[in-house]
């Protein structure tokens, strides 16, 4: 059947006046809006239950390569839209040839349909069983719990505001060459593996920025915390550092050192001022007054 464009005005017209007549003819049935709302109410459940969260979550990392990471792979995954969501594994590869992935992760998220495309809100705990880390010098694994809440940017698709409380228990840390540095040259530190009692870490994401609140490492080796502030960008590695740190001059890794430490420390924290970007920090000793 061929329709001309001029056609369509009254052809819409008509079929809303059927509809209407339609719908008049329904409402008389008795309890026919009890079941108009129960038709409704069982399509919003239908939508809800058998929505592709999977498929979902698989896409957006796929099209999240070539930002943050090159790549990435997912496993055992299973979304729980009642009750917890859980991740078999995870792995995500960098153009510097790194890795981070996760193993057995119990996450408490909260997923539907609104969250997911109109507030775009991401709400869960975890119960990560081992997250690691694998670079070129450097190496860590630990076991990481916590509670995010954010919100993500609707251009950007980076957090945008919220909050992030994280804490790690069971890692080990291989760092390596620590270079400290000073007005004379770097001084490096060689360090053993440094088994971490606790990383916590605790920060609130306001317009992309996101503020330290709590932020420490302890262990035997190794004592510090930091301060300051991150600005994320789309591309992680041009986040820029506004941060301190501030290390423990009794800390064991600065043993191989101790003269040149207590000389520069003076019985005070140790402060290093960190800043340019997430692929290009830039490290600078803060002079002790004292």
């Amino acid at each position: 059947m061929n329709i001309k464009f001029k056609d369509l005005p009254g052809i819409i017209k008509t079929s809303l006046i059927d509809g209407l007549a339609f719908l008049k003819v329904i409402n008389k049935i008795p309890g026919s809006k009890r079941y108009f709302a129960a038709s409704v109410l069982l399509i919003i459940v239908f939508v809800f239950i058998t929505f592709p969260y999977e498929e979902l979550i698989k896409k957006n990392l796929h099209e999240g390569a070539g930002k943050g990471y090159s790549s990435a792979r997912i496993a055992g995954l299973d979304v729980g839209v009642i009750g917890s969501t859980e991740v078999g594994s995870l792995e995500l590869y960098f153009p510097d040839y790194t890795e981070l992935s996760i193993e057995k992760a119990d996450l408490g998220l909260s997923v539907n349909p609104y969250r997911l495309f109109v507030s775009r809100r991401i709400k869960t705990d975890l119960d990560i069983r081992r997250i690691k880390y694998s670079g070129k010098e450097n190496n860590f694994q630990g076991k990481l719990t916590g509670d995010i809440d954010i919100t993500m940017g609707s251009k950007a698709n980076v957090p945008e505001n919220g909050s992030v409380l994280l804490n790690i228990t069971q890692g080990i840390l291989q760092v390596g060459i620590i270079n400290i540095p000073t007005s004379m040259g770097n001084i490096p530190l060689k360090t053993d593996t440094i088994n971490i009692k606790l990383l916590n870490f605790d920060a609130d994401i306001t317009n992309r920025v996101l503020k330290i609140q709590k932020f420490t490492i302890d262990s035997e080796e190794l004592r510090c915390s930091f301060t300051g502030s991150m600005t994320i960008e789309p591309f992680m590695k041009n986040s820029k550092f506004e941060m301190k740190m501030i290390l423990n001059p009794d800390s064991k890794v600065l043993d191989q050192h101790r003269d040149i430490i207590n000389a520069l420390s003076k019985g005070e924290p140790i402060v290093i001022n960190i800043g340019g970007t997430a692929g290009r920090p830039e490290f600078k000793l803060e002079k002790n007054e004292n």
